[in-house]
């Protein structure tokens, strides 16, 4: 039993409530919640904390007071044993800390585990994705500048920004930054564009794909 990890992610990254919870001190910032989106090591993985990304190893805490920068923990239950800090996870696998040094491996599932050898994972993190919202100026047929109305919530990936009107040509590129979209940067501005066309981001589903 175990849910396979799809193009390295821990659950599905584009649906809400599906990601693996992690406890994580980044760098610089306070000890929070955020997700798990891909392992880059043995014992490292990528999180993603309301919108920030790090790497951040797991250790052997299950007390967030304890983290220090670039650490996190994780917990899994055994089948009849009680929540322990994960060691590392793998497709099909998960090993928890036995003590200091020690530690023992079992199939895993974000279901309970229901017999020997299994292991259940903590799951459902509370993740938000709202889609950047912006409005476009023209100047002389041209499109001139592009302003961010809704900044959107969990961006990992830098979505495309589509415009649409009378004219042609015109080309966008977005800024993320903390799970946001910060601004837009008008590439090209295009000719022939007698009204302000309309602006989409792409979602953040779908940019994060």
């Amino acid at each position: 039993m175990g849910r396979p990890i799809k193009q390295k992610f821990f659950g599905d990254p584009l649906s809400v409530g599906s990601q693996l919870k992690i406890t994580a001190k980044l760098p610089g910032e306070a000890v929070a919640e955020g997700f798990i989106t891909e392992q880059t090591g043995t014992r490292k993985y990528k999180v993603n904390i309301n919108g920030t990304i790090g790497d951040v190893f797991l250790v052997n805490k299950d007390t967030a007071g304890d983290l220090a920068e670039g650490e996190a923990f994780i917990l899994a239950t055994p089948f009849n044993g009680s929540a322990q800090p994960v060691y590392k996870l793998t497709q099909y696998r998960v090993s928890v800390f036995d003590s200091a040094t020690e530690y023992s491996s079992y199939s895993w599932s974000a279901d309970a585990a229901s017999e020997a050898g299994q292991a259940d994972v903590i799951d459902d993190a509370n993740v938000s994705f709202v889609t950047a919202t912006a409005t476009a100026t023209i100047d002389t047929g041209a499109v001139d500048a592009i302003t961010v109305d809704v900044a959107g919530e969990g961006y990992i990936g830098v979505p495309t920004v589509t415009i649409d009107g009378n004219g042609t040509g015109a080309t966008a590129t977005a800024t993320v930054s903390g799970g946001a979209v910060t601004a837009i940067t008008v590439d090209t501005g295009g000719t022939g564009y007698t009204t302000a066309p309309t602006v989409t981001i792409e979602s953040p589903e779908d940019a994060n794909a």
